[in-house]
């Protein structure tokens, strides 16, 4: 599995934001790697990208692409600021509230073995992908301060909307790079053939990964922190937040289009 965390969190007056890294996280019973990466960025907003990837044998299905959007699933918990859940994340700093989303992908593969070739101690696999099925998931939960203001909970909720509205394209995101996975030849390497057969799907699945959460939760992170700039992190009357929203994601896709202008083309 691999796995983007992300959060948001919302301050008292005064904040600031940072972002952390990946960190390993490994999940029972799926055959996969698993990342973490916490942003968290001034009420603290950090998408979740989870992937796992499930092995179906050499026998071939159809050469198709699936993906399954599952509705997400929203939960609102309030605690109480002196006695916070053991469950619930860390708050820094003036932090008072806190939003987790979590982006999650289910990869399926079933591939053809080209080749198996013994060297060194080891086995090189060669296999070419024969159908992949895709099951995606967004789940939030929101957690504020008993007594929150409604400006504070509705600054929250503006970054669960972020995270939903990006997820309304995550199904065409995902299909897109299914397609190019699909009737590819992957490869890995192993002590053995079948852990080099393991290798190479787990492989196939973290770039998977990277394309997806290049589409989905980065995007989702990035128009979190314009909205937090724009708001300053909800202490601000105007703009109020579905404004906040568009004006946020229609600075991103600007950004976006800017940076692939300036990136260099390939010949």
């Amino acid at each position: 599995m691999n796995v983007l965390n992300s959060d948001s969190r919302g301050r008292k007056p005064r904040f600031g934001g940072r972002v952390r890294g990946f960190r390993p996280r490994l999940l029972p019973e799926i055959i996969g790697n698993a990342y973490s990466v916490p942003m968290r960025i001034g009420l603290r907003y950090f998408p979740t990208f989870l992937i796992a990837s499930l092995l179906l044998g050499a026998t071939r299905a159809s050469a198709a692409v699936t993906v399954d959007r599952k509705p997400a699933v929203i939960e609102r918990k309030m605690f109480d600021p002196g006695h916070r859940p053991s469950d619930m994340p860390a708050l820094t700093g003036h932090e008072s509230a806190v939003t987790q989303s979590q982006f999650e992908c289910s990869v399926t593969l079933s591939y053809q073995v080209l080749s198996h070739k013994e060297q060194g101690g080891g086995c090189k696999a060669f296999l070419k992908v024969q159908g992949i099925s895709v099951a995606l998931q967004l789940k939030i939960v929101i957690w504020l301060p008993e007594g929150a203001t409604p400006k504070l909970s509705a600054h929250e909720e503006g970054h669960r909307q972020i995270a939903e509205r990006v997820y309304e394209r995550a199904e065409k995101a995902a299909r897109l790079i299914a397609k190019t996975v699909d009737e590819t030849t992957i490869g890995g390497q192993a002590v053995d053939c079948d852990g080099a057969e393991k290798q190479a799907t787990q492989n196939a699945s973290s770039r998977f990964c990277e394309s997806y959460l290049d589409q989905t939760a980065r995007p989702s992170a990035r128009v979190s922190e314009i909205y937090d700039d724009l708001t300053a992190h909800g202490t601000r009357e105007e703009p109020a937040e579905d404004e906040a929203i568009r004006r946020a994601f229609e600075m991103a896709e600007h950004e976006s289009a800017a940076q692939g202008r300036a990136s260099p083309q390939k010949e």
